[in-house]
């Protein structure tokens, strides 16, 4: 029988997109550092002025990415800072834009994602790599972040690697994850992915609308990884 995880706070909206970074990630892998040119980022403007096929902030708002790292010097400090997050997130700055800007948007749109209006706030912390959208209250969800290495996350029992697609010049590691979460609407991503791009390695994971068969998800999951035309 397949294994399944328990998730530590369930119930909350996010809470299973943030497992694969908790579990799969680590520590050192949701916090790799962005090799990306801030050239593929796009920050906040007006909406008359958005190519729409690149993602922006959604607003100007939100707490430090690093904030209480130094720890704080008051317990109002700290209250301060959480209830900034609570409210709007952590900034959503260009390095962060620069990797959901890695996604084919096309692809999110042909899925069913409105690749703007459904894209999360920020998270922070180990999180603060990773790009979550979700829609029809988490009918659809997808995440997606930098790690530190492809092998690792494709060596890990929890990834549990299924099979290699080669696609034009890219090569992408499909995996299955699946856990318990009382309170979620979902106990299983349709599909999962790494592989590694320019040097930057990559995973992501994807639950589809049902019924969809699981080779169905993997493949829009290639779509909206894959390089733009």
């Amino acid at each position: 029988m397949m294994s399944s995880f328990s998730l530590t706070s369930p119930g909350k909206k996010l809470t299973a997109v943030a497992f694969v970074c908790t579990v799969l990630g680590g520590l050192a892998g949701c916090n790799s550092q962005s090799v990306l040119n801030d050239n593929t980022s796009a920050s906040w403007s007006s909406s008359s002025q958005r190519n729409p096929d690149h993602i922006y902030a959604n607003h100007t708002e939100g707490a430090d990415p690093d904030g209480g790292l130094g720890g704080f010097k008051s317990a109002q400090e700290y209250d301060d800072y959480k209830a900034l997050s609570k409210k709007w997130g952590v900034k959503q700055t260009p390095d962060w834009l620069a990797i959901c800007n890695q996604v084919n948007v096309s692809a999110l749109r042909k899925v069913g994602f409105d690749p703007q209006k459904d894209l999360e706030n920020r998270r922070g912390g180990t999180h603060k790599t990773n790009c979550y959208w979700s829609r029809n209250k988490d009918e659809l969800q997808f995440f997606f972040g930098t790690t530190d290495s492809a092998e690792r996350i494709k060596a890990n029992p929890k990834f549990r690697y299924s099979t290699t697609v080669n696609r034009g010049k890219e090569t992408y590691y499909m995996g299955d994850i699946q856990f318990l979460g009382e309170g979620t609407t979902v106990n299983q991503y349709s599909c999962s992915v790494t592989y590694e791009r320019n040097g930057q390695a990559y995973m992501a994971a994807f639950t589809g609308k049902e019924p969809k068969t699981h080779d169905e998800a993997c493949n829009e999951l290639i779509d909206m990884v894959s390089p733009r035309n």
